[in-house]
């Protein structure tokens, strides 16, 4: 990679918002993002999230995600939007 590596600006974290950001440069870079297909896909709904999680979680999530965001566990926290936001993700993936 050379000269298109970059250091994390915000955290220690691997996974941020910044290793997205990193990750899109380095393919907009490399030219390989254009060589790619962007697909969505459909939200999967609370029913595929409770095939994971409890549902008492769930309802915590919901309410802390509504109120600002709060932390779900160790090293797991979540900010406003966050349920939706995961509700969208989960869609991508469940089958």
């Amino acid at each position: 990679m050379g000269g298109w590596v970059q250091p994390s600006a915000s955290s220690s974290l691997p996974e941020s918002p910044d290793s997205k950001r990193r990750l899109k440069s380095l393919l907009d870079m490399s030219g390989l993002l254009g060589k790619l297909t962007s697909l969505s896909a459909p939200s999967a709904g609370e029913e595929a999230l409770l095939r994971i999680h409890g549902s008492a979680y769930l309802e915590k999530f919901r309410r802390a995600s509504e109120a600002g965001g709060g932390v779900m566990g160790p090293e797991a926290s979540c900010g406003k939007g966050s349920y939706d936001a995961e509700i969208s993700q989960k869609g991508c993936t469940s089958g």
